[in-house]
């Protein structure tokens, strides 16, 4: 099985501030508070999970669920066990594609599908508006909504 969809099954994800796709990759992702997004190293879950040990995750929890087309599956967004915890998923066929974790965002309670591939996610109060490719979460953009 892989490690995806095990934290999917289990309701977990890693404590990581990234993006873990399908095959076992992890893109770190870098949000400064102030509407800059920064990419760095690439690892794997094996790698990580190994570094920081294997119950080095946290519980998440789904807010919502959205269908995005017909054949595309659903995406699910929500938190972890903080508030600052926010957390979103592609699933398609019943198991996640990628998983986004961003343990320094508020969490996740309202999503929308606003073009094709294109999902827009909010916080409790609206405060930050994300806004996410299903098929290529690296196109990740994020901005202040006063």
């Amino acid at each position: 099985m892989k490690a995806l969809d095990s934290f999917w099954q289990k309701q977990v994800c890693p404590i990581f501030n990234g993006i873990l796709y399908d095959d076992g990759r992890m893109l770190s992702v870098k949000f400064d508070g102030f509407e800059k997004i920064e990419f760095s190293n690439q690892i794997t879950v094996d790698t990580f999970l190994n570094e920081k040990g294997a119950n080095y995750v946290t519980n998440i929890h789904i807010n919502g669920l959205i269908e995005v087309g017909s054949e595309e599956g659903f995406v699910a967004f929500g938190g972890g066990n903080f508030e600052e915890d926010a957390f979103f998923a592609y699933v398609k066929n019943d198991s996640p594609k990628w998983m986004l974790f961003l343990g320094n965002a508020e969490e996740f309670t309202s999503c929308q599908l606003k073009e094709e591939n294109l999902i827009e996610l909010s916080d409790k109060d609206k405060k930050w508006v994300w806004q996410l490719d299903i098929k290529d979460p690296s196109k990740i953009r994020v901005c202040f909504n006063p």
